[in-house]
């Protein structure tokens, strides 16, 4: 029974607590990079966009800021192909604001590495960027 109290107040507190907002919303994107929500760097809807992606000729590689820039999954990249553009997801950093927005750098890394290991998957066609 201590567990499920705990349990209720875990979840109440979750759900009261403030969520991610990216504080760039309403402004250009800058070239080279992605705007994406909390719900559009789901993990699990990786390998659905990566296939849509695809189909619209698009093989960009997504990537985040850490420390420093990173291409999560892009190492699968072959030497010998040209190398593929990559866009940066927009507000990830090391720089965090607070919970929500660690959450979401994590869930963006996850989304990325997802995404980028979907795109690979497939041949590159030739003279495709």
């Amino acid at each position: 029974m201590k567990n499920v109290a705990v349990l209720v107040v875990l979840a109440l507190v979750a759900a009261c607590s403030p969520g991610y907002e990216n504080p760039n919303r309403g402004r250009p994107v800058e070239a080279g990079h992605i705007r994406l929500s909390w719900e559009q760097v789901d993990p699990r809807r990786a390998p659905l966009d990566a296939a849509a992606a695809r189909g619209r000729g698009d093989r960009h590689l997504l990537g985040v800021y850490t420390y420093s820039s990173v291409v999560p999954g892009g190492e699968a990249v072959s030497k010998s192909e040209p190398p593929r553009p990559v866009l940066f997801i927009e507000d990830t950093g090391d720089q965090v604001r607070g919970l929500a927005h660690s959450a979401f750098n994590k869930r963006a890394a996850a989304y990325a590495l997802a995404y980028n290991r979907a795109l690979l998957s497939t041949p590159r066609p030739p003279g495709g960027s």
